[in-house]
């Protein structure tokens, strides 16, 4: 029952990019990397599950960009495309195996006509076969669940053989965690080295090139964010908490490529109050509970998609065991002009908070 859920869940998340990348046969780019690399040990208890280096390996699909839109030729071209990935965890008895498909864009850096340094940046979803269990695997003490979402970052080379082979090679870091949508949730954060080799289909296109400079909008826009998430506190295996974020936001676009925002955030997190309780404080009522910080952020724009980077602090708290500073890293789309959907991560520098779904309405 399980793997058939894992399996639906990939399909789903997968349909878009597959829809993406073989609406045209023509210029499609097929590759194959083999990776090898170790678990990075950032926190002591991820040490004792470490048993070996961790081979791996990946198929991509892809399809080059080519400046039919304005963000093609802004970004110089970037590749986007899909990738399946096997990780072998090095532990079968603890960790297992790791099975992914993300969504990537490779960003050119250094283009030549034979070669190419690149910047890639991949997030996706995960199976992982091993997770905690009381009873049958109580020592893993880093991932309390077997689906759980993946991000990856890489800086690679591509030197072209022929008009359609290519070899690659690369550095990267790969990331597991669920966002504390379960405990334990230490995650995996696995750098590695990889080496593969990429086939085009089909003849390249011209690139599009035009001096048309676009106008940018840039006055302030105002936007109401309404989120909320699943989290869970420790003990691994208690009850879960939906936390809410309202967020109201002033932001100003200053180039064709960034945004930066000026916001108050207003969150509501029940897992607080059971938090407080565990250290002999009690609130007189629940909207004691809220927390409210103020922010800053910026967002990289790469057409209707941005990726937010924001650190905020907490100006009203009750509840300071994760500190005052807090962070949101994440992915908005802007579906209209005025419906913005969101996917973030709330963090406490390197400790997940919980996954804020929602969107936002821009005035």
């Amino acid at each position: 029952m399980r793997n058939k859920l894992a399996n639906a869940l990939v399909v789903l998340f997968c349909f878009p990019f597959l829809v993406l990348n073989s609406y045209s046969q023509d210029n499609l780019v097929i590759g194959f990397n083999a990776h090898y690399g170790f678990i990075w040990a950032h926190h002591p208890e991820i040490q004792y599950v470490i048993q070996g280096h961790i081979p791996a390996f990946e198929i991509n699909i892809a399809k080059p960009t080519y400046g039919d839109k304005i963000w093609q030729q802004r970004y110089h071209y970037p590749d986007m495309g899909i990738c399946f990935l096997h990780v072998d965890l090095g532990n079968p008895a603890i960790l297992g195996n790791a099975d992914a498909i993300s969504g990537y864009m490779n960003f050119p850096l250094v283009s030549e006509r034979k070669f190419n340094l690149n910047f890639r940046v991949g997030a996706g979803i995960a199976y992982l076969t091993k997770k905690f269990d009381r009873l049958d695997d109580h020592k893993n003490m880093v991932i309390g669940s077997h689906i759980d979402g993946t991000a990856n970052l890489r800086l690679n080379t591509k030197i072209h053989l022929s008009d359609h082979l290519i070899m690659e090679a690369g550095l990267g870091m790969t990331h597991f965690s669920n966002g504390a949508f379960a405990l334990p949730n230490l995650g995996l954060n696995i750098p590695t080295v990889n080496l593969g080799a990429s086939y085009i289909l089909g003849k390249k296109h011209e690139k599009i090139v035009t001096d048309t400079i676009i106008s940018i909008n840039k006055k302030m826009e105002y936007l109401v964010y309404v989120t909320g998430g699943v989290t869970e506190i420790n003990p691994p295996g208690s009850n879960k908490y939906f936390a809410y974020t309202f967020s109201f936001v002033a932001g100003k676009r200053l180039t064709y490529m960034s945004r930066f925002n000026l916001g108050l955030d207003f969150f509501y997190n029940p897992a607080n109050i059971k938090n407080l309780k565990q250290d002999t404080i009690t609130l007189s009522n629940n909207l004691q509970n809220v927390q409210v910080g103020i922010k800053l952020g910026y967002e990289l724009v790469i057409s209707r998609l941005s990726i937010p980077i924001e650190m905020g602090t907490f100006l009203y708290t009750k509840y300071t065991g994760s500190g005052y500073l807090y962070h949101r890293l994440g992915l908005r789309y802007r579906i209209t002009e005025h419906i913005i959907a969101n996917v973030t991560l709330k963090t406490f520098w390197a400790k997940a908070d919980y996954i804020e779904w929602g969107g936002a309405y821009r005035f």
